[in-house]
């Protein structure tokens, strides 16, 4: 291997390192490019959604299955607290995927 190999971005150097010749960590080739980050404002907006609506429907519920107003209060916590907040989080960044593909 000649010395020149080394020093194509991602490629390891003899020494084993993932470094360029300033030091600066080499970028690797054939990867893909991190996924863009959400605004952490829509994220909140999505999860203070998710958490009204969890809210609402299990008040609902503890309603019709006779729970009195502390119980369907607690009842409505709990779904909150059961909430899958990856899938919120992924559920927005595919809404905003799907408005920036819908708006370029």
């Amino acid at each position: 291997m000649n010395g020149a190999a080394a020093d194509r971005p991602g490629d390891a150097r003899p020494d084993g390192s993932n470094r360029d010749a300033g030091g600066r960590r080499a970028a690797r080739s054939g990867t893909r490019r991190p996924a863009r980050a959400l605004d952490p404002i829509a994220i909140a907006a999505a999860v203070r959604d998710a958490c009204v609506q969890a809210a609402i429907e299990a008040f609902e519920d503890a309603g019709v299955r006779g729970l009195c107003g502390e119980g369907a209060l607690e009842y409505a916590l709990d779904a909150i607290r059961r909430l899958d907040l990856g899938a919120v989080v992924r559920a927005a960044r595919r809404a905003a995927d799907g408005s920036a593909n819908a708006a370029g």
